[in-house]
This record gives C-alpha cells, sequence and structure tokens, in this order.
C-alpha cells in the first residue's frame, strides 16, 4: 500500500508540474520573493516536449517557491530574453549562452545537445517589483530526427529540454 501510495503522489506531483500550477512550500513564500535584502539562493527548473510550444513549464525553488511559465524568446548574437510568468507576477530573464556542443546523430538518428550559459534577471512586476540576480545555466535538449532513405534528416519527432539555472537573487 506504501508503493501505491507513493506512486500516485509522484504522479500528481509530475502532472502539477507539467501543467504549471503553483507549489508552494511555506505561505510567506507563496507569490513572491521576500523583502530581504540580502542576496539568496534560487532555483530554475524549465521543462518542454515541443519545439514550437510558446510555454515552457518552470518550477522555481529557493528564495521563492512558485510554479508557473516561461514565454521563450529569439536567439539573436547568443542572447535571448525570456519572460517568466507566475501566479504573483513576472520577470525577465536574459541569457547568454557561453558554451554549446552539438555531436552528430547517432545512427538512431538521436540528437543531444547541451547548452552552457548565464543569466541575469530583473524588470519584475507584481509580487517581483524590483527583483534582480544572476546565475548559470545548463540546458539538455535531447531528440529524435526523422529518418528517411536510411538517413537523419528533417523535423524531430521526439523532443525533450530541460534546462538547470541557479543563482543569486535580490528583491
Amino acid at each position: 500500500m506504501n508503493r501505491a501510495l507513493a506512486a500516485t503522489i509522484t504522479l500528481a506531483s509530475t502532472a502539477a508540474l507539467i501543467s504549471g500550477a503553483t507549489v508552494t512550500a511555506a505561505q510567506a513564500s507563496q507569490h513572491g520573493v521576500s523583502r530581504a535584502s540580502s542576496a539568496r539562493s534560487e532555483h530554475f527548473r524549465i521543462i518542454s516536449t515541443s519545439t514550437a510550444s510558446r510555454r515552457q513549464s518552470v518550477l522555481a525553488t529557493g528564495a521563492f517557491t512558485a510554479g508557473g511559465y516561461q514565454i521563450p524568446g529569439r536567439v539573436v548574437s547568443l542572447r535571448a530574453t525570456d519572460k517568466m510568468v507566475f501566479p504573483g507576477g513576472t520577470f525577465l530573464v536574459v541569457r547568454r549562452i557561453t558554451r554549446q556542443y552539438l555531436p552528430l546523430p547517432t545512427s538512431a538518428c538521436l540528437i543531444r545537445e547541451t547548452i552552457r550559459g548565464t543569466y541575469s534577471l530583473g524588470h519584475g512586476t507584481g509580487s517581483y517589483a524590483g527583483i534582480s540576480g544572476s546565475g548559470a545555466f545548463t540546458d539538455r535538449i535531447t531528440g529524435v530526427i526523422r529518418r528517411s532513405h536510411g538517413q537523419c534528416g528533417g523535423p524531430m519527432t521526439v523532443y525533450q529540454q530541460i534546462a538547470y539555472e541557479g543563482g543569486a537573487i535580490r528583491g
């Protein structure tokens, strides 16, 4: 029975993460950053399963705990500005790519790309007004490219992107 309960809790937690539902660790950190002036640690996990998605699921833990989504911006000159949206407000995240690793696809047309870089955040609204901070990120993309006439080519048939970010936050 304990295994069944654990499986049910895991399934419910996963469903909440995918749907972008808010997760609260404590009533005090429900919708925003503590107004303390000292920097605190914050971590973001960003997940997407579609190359064309205009929303990526986000889970934030640390100085504040919340679930929401990110609206990705275009990458221009190894930089992108994305908007994170949570129930209490929004803020912008500016990312700068510093390293990118994309080996050739395997014989099974599997690709694995790793992107690393730095980020800074600001321009908060609502509970995130006055937010600032910076840190580093690692973005891992895994996918399968369509196979045609015995060769890999064309669009991806399966796609998964998971980004891990962490750094100091003030607000």
